[in-house]
């Protein structure tokens, strides 16, 4: 039996050492599952991670690519915008050069005419001045020098009619170039510097013999109140007749009358007196001075002409000037944002490049990963028999 009890115990302690074998192989076994489950659910995770990662990149990528979509098209269409107001303001700009020359021309002429304005005036107003000195009489010297106490010329306070200037100088004859004054006494005063001047004196003209059927020479003339009296005395025997021979004839028939003809012709008591006329060197002033106001006027209008044109392409010039800055403007302001948005997409491309790349690593990792999932070997629920 002890022989027996000894083989038994030897076979216990070999049953247990296998037992205690095969708990230790049982414990390395489950310690292997619960490591290789635990990586496999970091792996796990860490895909989906990745994947989620892949997801976001990929929309972002999207976005991205869209945004640049839109980005491209907007700078192509402020190229096309650009390339359209260069075309517009090509047309403009040689439409303003040649506006310039224009208005530079129409300058130039216009100087050189205003010039010749006035040279002309120059010239009208020596001639005019010329004319008035062959034209003075000792009564406009006396006014123009000493006629403060003068009522004035006795010619400038009457007004002639129906053309009968003429006659009315040769019916005045040497009142014609009268001074006229209110009283003796102040002409009188004034006589020793009159200059050869006559004195007119105001007065109540007396009355006068009326000739039935002739026609008075005062019924063609106005006068001031100031100068009625000498007018009426001068002009009141004074009657009109059609020519020389009619005035000599009436006069025959009433000796105490004056016949005077519209051309300045007078027949009268003791004396036969014409109207003045002018001379030569008056004529040809005159003649020059009718000249120069033709030349001068036809000078202004030609003036007037150039300014008119020049001011309207002034004004067509200011318009395009005008629209050439607001094309310029436009130009500007679209190249402008041709450069902003070329920055942003270039901001977004290399936005597109760094999500590319990590998306590129991404996508590796998620190889990698599965790539370590299918190298795990697999999981057996068999365990060592105790």
């Amino acid at each position: 039996k002890e022989v027996a009890l000894e083989e038994a115990e030897t076979a216990f302690r070999a049953a247990r050492d296998a037992r205690r074998e095969a708990e230790e192989e049982r414990r390395r076994g489950q310690e292997a599952a619960g490591a290789r489950r635990a990586e496999i659910e970091t792996l796990g995770r860490t895909l989906r991670s990745a994947e989620g990662e892949r997801e976001r990149l990929a929309a972002s990528l999207k976005e991205l690519a869209a945004k640049g979509s839109v980005l491209r098209a907007e700078q192509e269409s402020h190229e096309s915008e650009v390339e359209r107001l260069d075309a517009e303001e090509t047309p403009l700009a040689e439409r303003q050069k040649r506006l310039e020359r224009e208005r530079d021309g129409l300058a130039a002429e216009t100087a050189e005419i205003e010039q010749r304005v006035r040279s002309l005036e120059s010239a009208r107003e020596a001639v005019a001045a010329k004319r008035k000195a062959l034209a003075d009489t000792p009564g406009k010297r006396f006014l123009a020098r000493d006629g403060g106490r003068a009522l004035g010329l006795l010619l400038d306070r009457i007004d002639v009619r129906q053309g009968m200037d003429r006659a009315v100088a040769a019916a005045l004859g040497p009142l014609a170039d009268a001074v006229v004054y209110e009283d003796h006494a102040r002409a009188v005063a004034d006589a020793p510097t009159a200059g050869g001047a006559t004195f007119a004196v105001t007065s109540q003209a007396g009355g006068g013999f009326v000739l039935p059927g002739e026609r008075s020479l005062l019924s063609f003339v106005r006068s001031d109140a100031s100068v009625a009296g000498v007018v009426a005395e001068a002009l009141r025997h004074v009657y009109v007749a059609s020519d020389a021979d009619e005035a000599l004839a009436k006069h025959r028939r009433n000796p105490a009358a004056s016949f005077v003809t519209p051309d300045g012709v007078l027949v009268g008591p003791s004396v036969v007196r014409t109207a003045p006329t002018p001379t030569e060197d008056e004529l040809d002033a005159r003649r020059q001075e009718v000249a120069a106001v033709r030349d001068l006027a036809r000078a202004r209008k030609e003036l007037d002409t150039k300014r008119a044109e020049l001011e309207a392409i002034v004004a067509e010039l200011g318009g395009v000037t005008e629209a050439l800055a607001l094309t310029d403007a436009k130009i500007t302001e679209a190249a402008e944002r041709m450069g902003a948005l070329g920055m942003e997409l270039a901001t977004a491309e290399r936005e597109r490049a760094l999500l590319a790349e990590r998306l590129k690593g991404v996508e590796e990792q998620i190889r990698a990963t599965r790539a370590a999932l299918a190298e795990l070997p697999a999981e057996t629920t068999e365990l060592t028999p105790l």
